[in-house]
């Protein structure tokens, strides 16, 4: 997942890092662990960790995979405002983007190998920011979408949006523009094997 620069490096004791990406495993839609220089940790250690050239704790909350540019409005001025980060808390299953995504396009067209369309506001919202995260708000969104197909299976699929959300903090809340663009290719259903280090087994429960 990415996550922005100046809480990747903080992760890691502010060394050097050449790239803004981190390693997630999830068991479930929400319990979760993070691969860090310091070794595998939940949320609650990233944000016991995570903190602002100023002192304050960053704000670890975030949703959606890909690339996000956020621009912060409102509330505290930004110099003082917790760093927000777009690592994802919660995960959203391929069948569920799926269903959303069928039962809220707005426009859709076909040829002969996919189809693609608009999405509704509603619909695009529910994307953007995934169940389980009440400290981030969908103000406004919108997106597009297109589905690959092979003999009538999905093959992958991709998510385009864009929108503003908003993100509570303790210390009141702001608005931030983001942009979005994510690209899933469901494989191996059902039989995808997954070798997890024991650290990170033993803190999703063992």
């Amino acid at each position: 997942m990415p996550l922005v620069y100046k809480i990747r490096r903080g992760l890691d004791g502010k060394a050097a890092v050449s790239s803004n990406e981190v390693t997630a495993i999830f068991r479930g839609s929400s319990r979760m662990v993070v691969e860090t220089a310091a070794g595998w940790r939940t949320p609650a250690g990233l944000v016991a960790s995570g903190r602002t050239s100023r002192g304050a704790k960053s704000s670890i909350s975030g949703s959606g995979r890909g690339r996000r540019k956020g621009r912060g409005r409102g509330g505290a001025a930004p110099e003082e405002r917790p760093a927000y980060s777009n690592l994802q808390l919660t995960l959203s299953r391929p069948h569920e983007e799926i269903a959303i995504i069928v039962a809220g396009y707005d426009e859709i067209q076909a040829d002969r190998e996919s189809m693609s369309g608009t999405l509704k506001p509603h619909s695009a919202g529910l994307l953007l920011v995934h169940p389980g995260q009440p400290e981030v708000e969908a103000i406004s969104a919108a997106g597009r979408f297109r589905l690959w197909f092979e003999d009538d299976n999905l093959l992958r699929y991709r998510v385009v949006l864009e929108g503003v959300i908003r993100v509570k903090a303790a210390g009141g809340s702001h608005d931030i523009e983001v942009q979005q663009t994510e690209e899933s290719t469901p494989s191996d259903l059902g039989t995808t094997r997954l070798e997890v280090p024991y650290e990170a087994w033993k803190m999703l429960g063992g």
